[in-house]
């Protein structure tokens, strides 16, 4: 979950710059959003939520590595004190050696808190609405028959209406809408009559229902400065497109509206969708507005919000080049150990540690993570077992490396003893990925390539490079099914040869092979984007460049 958090991180900073950035550009186009400034706010709302929202999708698509990407391989370690024995581990795993607490862990505890603060917030507002509506009762019928007539009038079904306690500016809550009025206002029916148009108009726009999501997000987004500032500039643009509205469906009374609305000015309104004040800019912006009589532009409204959802496309795929996405098979933490043991054991039964151990399969397989279990291999102790103190462990001597011209062997490469013989190519084929470093490569895969991949048609044969004994054949290796159909042939003395993605084995466990002998076929198998084998060399354990020994691969 590492990657995900990093991705929400990542996308929180770039929805602050995005929304930072909206603002500031609907400020300056202001002049010309007369009209449509609901839309063009609206538009900069999501552009600057957008990056958010996109994170964890971004994240969960795989990162699907291309033919000759690498594969997230164990390493084999050596068991101490069992000769012949490895342990299986992830390279890719991060040493755990922060003295310091992980920022990340700071930051979403930080964001936490800040949540549950604006949610206990959020409940003080949600007990004080439910106090002022408590405190209202429902308008009897003499009282309703302006609003039903209004609301026939603007094709709406007459909602709710509620008479409050005198001093209050009529306004509309809840998200199915109910119209509360001072008590009193009934005298003045010119008042009365803009105060339902308006809050009507606002029922058909669904404005207290988009005043209700930008309070969400405001809350969810509780650090974001620009988000709370665009929501301010939305509600003032909500008010000056409803009072366009209200003064139309009154037959272009500006003045009686305007004055009515002035009235409505001088008293404290609650934080609702109210025929009421907002602060003293917004106040002067809708006067001008209603007396101006500037009209809704449609056209001009969907040219402006869709210049500004153009330029977060930029934005996106500059997140998605940023996200570290996850891979198709994530790396699993491997508990089993794989036994290599050397040819010379199988002709005379015996080596420099004493009698061969018999390989066999625990009875009960260990589980490994996300619930795939995977047999643990050791080896069995013989009825005599050497004395544990005249164990000694194998060096192997050490050689200068092979030299190849003007590259040289790769730094990678250890030194170690001769392989034995392999004399005959594993594939005809193209090599699409080598051995070594790969600065460029797909998010999420190593940087170090540990394998030769040949690209070749599904279907051709794969042969075995030398003789050896086939120690494994079967879908998945070591515990990952990234690896797909794998064969692993033991040439003697710690060395193995490994195949990868194969369509299908001609070989079974145990099979002793010769050198040019048909194993398997070129496949696509586990985690791979087109046909081709992965090819590996390994040394007690330890991958090394197979260029070096295996024939082809030059």
């Amino acid at each position: 979950m590492d990657g995900l958090l990093d991705a929400v991180l990542l996308g929180a900073g770039l929805s602050l710059l995005a929304g930072l950035a909206g603002w500031m550009a609907a400020r300056a186009l202001r002049p010309w959003t007369q009209g449509a400034e609901v839309a063009v706010w609206r538009t900069v709302r999501l552009v600057a939520v957008l990056p958010v929202l996109l994170a964890p999708l971004i994240w969960a698509v795989p990162q699907s590595l291309p033919l000759g990407g690498d594969l997230p391989m164990p390493v084999l370690q050596p068991v101490t004190g069992v000769p012949g024995a490895f342990a299986a581990t992830q390279p890719f795993s991060a040493p755990v050696t922060t003295a310091l607490p992980d920022v990340r862990i700071v930051l979403a505890w930080t964001y936490v808190t800040g949540l549950g603060v604006m949610l206990l917030l959020a409940l003080r507002r949600h007990v004080a609405r439910q106090r002022l509506m408590a405190r209202s009762r429902p308008a009897s019928r003499e009282e309703r028959w302006m609003l039903d007539s209004l609301a026939r009038r603007l094709g709406l079904a007459a909602p709710e209406l509620r008479i409050g306690r005198p001093g209050v500016s009529p306004f509309l809550t809840g998200w199915t809408g109910v119209i509360v009025v001072p008590d009193g206002l009934h005298a003045d029916a010119a008042r009365l009559r803009c105060a339902l148009t308006h809050e009507l108009c606002h029922l058909r726009r669904g404005d207290e229902r988009d005043r209700l999501v930008g309070t969400a997000l405001t809350i969810v987004f509780w650090f974001h400065l620009p988000l709370r500032l665009i929501e301010r500039e939305l509600d003032a643009a909500r008010e000056m497109a409803c009072d366009r509205e209200a003064v139309a469906a009154l037959g272009g009374a500006r003045r009686d509206y305007a004055a009515a609305l002035i009235d409505m000015m001088r008293i404290a309104a609650p934080a609702v969708s109210a025929f009421g004040p907002h602060d003293r800019r917004h106040r002067e912006m809708r006067i001008q507005s209603i007396l101006n009589g500037t009209g809704p532009r449609q056209g001009r409204a969907v040219l402006l919000a869709a210049t500004l959802l153009a330029g977060a496309v930029p934005l996106a795929g500059a997140q998605a080049l940023m996200t570290e996405r996850r891979v198709a098979a994530e790396p699993v933490e491997i508990v089993e150990t794989a036994v290599a043991t050397p040819r010379a054991a199988f002709k005379d039964g015996r080596d420099r540690f004493g009698p061969a151990p018999e390989p066999v399969t625990a009875p009960e397989p260990a589980e490994l993570a996300f619930g795939e279990p995977a047999p643990a291999v050791a080896p069995r102790p013989h009825a005599e077992p050497h004395p544990a103190a005249h164990v000694e462990p194998v060096r192997a001597p050490q050689v200068p490396a092979p030299h190849h011209g003007a590259q040289g062997a790769h730094p990678h490469t250890p030194q170690i003893a001769p392989a034995p013989e392999l004399v005959h190519p594993v594939a005809d084929g193209r090599i699409s990925s080598r051995y070594g470093d790969r600065p460029a490569r797909p998010a999420g895969a190593p940087r170090f390539h540990h394998g030769y991949d040949i690209a070749a048609p599904r279907g051709t044969a794969v042969a075995a490079p030398g003789a050896g004994t086939v120690v494994h054949a079967e879908a998945g290796y070591l515990g990952s099914e990234a690896w797909g159909n794998t064969i692993a042939i033991d040439h003697g003395d710690g060395w193995q040869t490994v195949y990868a993605h194969l369509e299908g084995f001609d070989v079974a466990v145990g099979d002793v092979v010769a050198a040019g002998q048909q194993i398997g076929r070129v496949g696509a198998t586990g985690r791979a984007t087109g046909p081709h084998v992965h090819v590996e060399l390994h040394f007690n354990g330890e991958r090394v460049d197979p260029s070096t020994h295996v024939p082809g691969l030059r």
